[in-house]
């Protein structure tokens, strides 16, 4: 269940970018440290896995994801367009998902 909303809360993200423009940077930022706090709360600790595994899953899967979309936003060009914003966010989002769940893999931080 977990998984589903570490795929689904960027994209709902991504849709609020496009579509709420009242909002200011340090708004969306601080629901973005929210969104990866309840992450981790949500996150279980499998059976097998020490404390260090799931503290590398956190870092790895949750705060650097997180943390290069909130990096985006903040950096991002007030000129974007809405639509242009809510894809690079998305994008950045998964993209350090992926490079930080294969770094811990390769690394052996996180089991599989």
């Amino acid at each position: 269940m977990t998984w589903l909303l570490i795929i689904v809360a960027p994209i709902a993200f991504a849709l609020l970018l496009a579509t709420v423009r009242t909002v200011s940077r340090g708004n969306w930022i601080l629901v973005i440290a929210i969104a990866a706090a309840a992450e981790v709360i949500f996150l279980d600790r499998p059976i097998n896995w020490e404390a260090k595994h799931l503290f590398a899953l956190w870092v790895a899967g949750v705060f650097l994801p997180w943390g290069a979309a909130a990096s985006f936003l903040a950096f991002a060009s007030p000129q974007l367009s809405p639509l242009r914003r809510s894809l690079v966010f998305s994008s950045s989002y998964f993209a350090a998902l992926v490079l930080g769940l294969i770094a811990g893999d390769s690394l052996g931080v996180i089991p599989q």
